[in-house]
């Protein structure tokens, strides 16, 4: 279904789809971030909100740069291509950057925006892959992705009870992120197995399945430099 009508319009599964997907990732992250009780529930949100769309303008457009002998024949075709995987490198890169200079700015942990961040992906991704289960027939892959997107959410959840009750707020809160990360990134590398891709670019390996295990390793060496600086138990 890559055209969904609502009334006398038509509107693209795609577009509906982000937007939906976008709208219950802010919902769920707002929620998440009363329950935790931080005062900077607001400056997280649209600090967040200004780069994602930041980010999907720079995903949507990056076709111009990949496409370019395409588009500069054919202009109108910018109003259909969208960046594809190296948008979304792209539009990561910039999301990164950004954040980072913010949190440099403020003084803050490197994971003040990483936590949020990381709930609204997981909200979106799920809502998203359940989407494709109801309207496009996902199969097992959307199944599992909207699985594990509940099961991280649940997590979360129970955890920033602990957060709230322990003594050293910071330390609870550092290591319930780097296991969301480390669980979820883990979940994706199995689900992505399931999955037939066949632009793989070393050792059977997607970008995809790359980029995941660069995040895992990541996640680990920053638990263990943590717990041996005694910042996490």
């Amino acid at each position: 279904m890559e055209v969904i009508p609502i009334g006398p319009f038509m509107v693209k599964w795609q577009l509906l789809s982000i937007i939906i997907t976008v709208l219950i990732g802010y919902v769920v992250t707002n929620i998440s971030l009363k329950r935790s009780a931080t005062v900077y529930r607001k400056l997280l949100l649209d600090d967040l909100a200004t780069t994602l769309l930041c980010s999907i303008l720079i995903w949507k457009c990056s076709a111009i740069l990949f496409e370019f002998s395409s588009i500069i024949h054919e202009p109108k075709l910018v109003l259909f291509y969208t960046g594809g995987t190296n948008g979304w490198v792209l539009a990561g890169v910039y999301a990164f950057v950004m954040l980072t200079m913010k949190t440099r700015k403020l003084g803050q942990d490197w994971l003040f925006y990483v936590s949020p961040a990381i709930t609204w992906f997981i909200a979106s991704n799920g809502t998203y892959h359940l989407l494709k289960l109801l309207f496009q027939n996902g199969g097992v892959y959307a199944v599992g992705n909207f699985i594990l997107a509940a099961v991280m959410i649940f997590v979360q959840y129970r955890n920033s009870k602990e957060q709230r009750e322990a003594q050293s707020v910071y330390q609870v809160h550092n290591e319930n992120c780097l296991i969301t990360i480390l669980g979820y990134c883990l979940g994706l590398f199995v689900l992505s197995l399931l999955k037939h891709e066949p632009d793989s670019l070393w050792i059977g390996l997607t970008l995809r399945q790359l980029l995941l295990m660069l995040v895992i390793c990541l996640t680990l060496t920053a638990k263990i430099i943590g717990e041996n600086k005694g910042h996490i138990h």
